[in-house]
């Protein structure tokens, strides 16, 4: 599935993109393009070996290494994973309304030209494994929209958008994140603990297979929206099981 923030005229990454431990491309290792840590945005990861108790976390993130996470100091070495994004905060329940969550959002990135409230193809990075860090059952997350289907429905909980072809805001894909993941965690729950947003619009892509193994993918075609994106960073995993499609 696609990955970070990145400059699409130059190609270099611009928020943290780290990998076995090692930073990939020149700005992996911090968010915002900022290498003062001053621009921060959300953060998901992974640790090679637990501290205190911790193997994954999300929280905002401007230097990566050297990181404090529930007064637990992170660092690059011990990264199995992290990515940059946008904070999601699935489980601040302070964040009543779009715009609640806008504003809590509004200093996040490099810019905001993604525009939060814009209808587009969204992805995202989901642990639902509960209030706990252990790193198990993480979800890689594309929302898309075709012609003629219903984007969500109340059926199942979530807020009515009806029918829509261009996607969803990223205050919707909150809504998605917390109204599907949050009734599969052990204890079901209104919201699940860890999640982002990750890079959407255009640069959105995933492949995966499905039950039956056959592979499957999506990607936006050049003139869908504008343009096409060719992808800078990308997150893999070697064994997943296919959730399904929500509709």
């Amino acid at each position: 599935m696609n990955g970070t923030f990145y400059n699409k005229d130059t190609g270099i990454i611009s928020s943290v993109a780290i990998a076995d431990g090692q930073i990939l491309h020149s700005n992996g290792g911090y968010n915002s393009a900022d290498p003062t840590g001053t621009k921060k945005q959300g953060t998901y990861s992974q640790l090679i070996s637990s501290v205190n108790g911790i193997l994954c976390f999300s929280d905002l993130v401007g230097i990566y290494d050297g990181h404090v996470y529930n007064n637990t100091i992170m660092t690059i070495e011990n990264c199995k994973f992290a990515v940059g994004g946008v904070s999601l905060y699935p489980a601040d329940e302070s964040l009543v309304s779009a715009n609640d969550y806008y504003a809590a959002i509004s200093n996040e990135g490099e810019d905001q030209s993604y525009v939060p409230s814009q209808y587009v193809p969204r992805s995202a990075i989901v642990y639902i494994g509960g209030n706990l860090h252990d790193g198990l059952n993480t979800v890689l997350l594309t929302v898309t929209a075709d012609p003629g289907t219903v984007v969500y429905n109340n059926d199942n909980g979530y807020l009515v958008r009806g029918e829509r072809t261009d996607g969803v805001s990223l205050w919707e894909l909150r809504e998605i994140v917390n109204g599907y993941f949050g009734a599969m965690l052990s204890t079901p729950s209104t919201h699940v603990y860890h999640a982002i947003a990750l890079d959407g619009g255009s640069s959105v892509s995933i492949t995966y297979k499905n039950n039956d193994g056959v592979r499957e993918s999506y990607a936006m075609e050049a003139g869908e929206k504008g343009w096409a994106k060719s992808l800078t960073s990308v997150l893999t995993v070697p064994d997943v099981e296919f959730v399904g499609y929500v509709t």
